[in-house]
């Protein structure tokens, strides 16, 4: 039955030829869009994970990524879990990181880590 379906015939398949078309008209529209997310993400204000408070790179290549419009990095991947715990707190931090940092206040990172 299987061989049936996959066996060439006489009729165009158009239907095929359809899907395949719409399949390439989307996949990069919806690569662009994440790429555009990230161009608009808010940098990353520091060279210290946000987590672990580890100078990033100290662990091999950081850990990038966007979350609700700011990019955030870690030393590894393995701050990963701690920021789904505390996902609130972090950004809280983070915020209050990108606050500093606009204010020109970089002592203001500092303060907050202790």
């Amino acid at each position: 039955m299987l061989l049936r379906f996959f066996a060439p015939t006489n009729r165009s398949p158009s239907w095929l030829v359809i899907a395949l078309l719409a399949c390439a008209m989307l996949l990069p529209g919806q690569l662009l869009a994440s790429e555009a997310a990230e161009d608009a993400a808010k940098p990353y204000p520091s060279q210290v994970c946000l987590v672990a408070d580890q100078p990033l790179g100290s662990m091999g290549d950081p850990y990038v990524f966007v979350h609700e419009g700011y990019e955030i990095k870690f030393c590894c991947r393995g701050c990963m879990p701690a920021f789904r715990r505390n996902t609130e707190q972090f950004m809280t931090k983070l915020k209050a990181m990108h606050a500093a940092a606009e204010s020109g206040d970089h002592g203001a990172e500092e303060s907050a880590d202790e």
